[in-house]
């Protein structure tokens, strides 16, 4: 049987997803960096409070390394847009910062 987490899919029911494939998702984000997948993904949901990396920090990381759709399995979207005006200024492509101006503004 296969580990399974709770995690949000944008709506307000939960949903199951693999461990695995969340770990996955957290990998592509802290490739260069010393912390563990387990680690980004408590400090992304706000388990975990450091000063550095701050939470903004890492939801921009993981804005920048993975698709929206995985964001959203690790993150509820109207969280993300809530913590988006502490991690824009982490965010280093244009691109994801029009993105999330436009899907915060589609989730007001």
């Amino acid at each position: 049987m296969q580990n399974k987490v709770s995690s949000f899919d944008g709506t307000s029911l939960p949903r199951t997803q693999s461990i695995d494939l969340i770990n996955s998702i957290a990998k592509r984000a802290v490739w260069d960096t010393n912390l563990s997948p387990e680690l980004f993904l408590s400090i992304i949901r706000g388990e975990v409070s450091l000063e550095w990396p701050t939470r903004a920090f890492c939801v921009a990381r993981l804005l920048e390394c993975a698709s929206w759709y995985d964001v959203v399995k690790i993150i509820p979207p109207r969280e993300v847009c809530l913590l988006w005006p502490d991690a824009e200024r982490y965010a280093r492509v244009n691109g994801i910062k029009r993105g999330m101006e436009y899907a915060c503004r589609v989730l007001q």
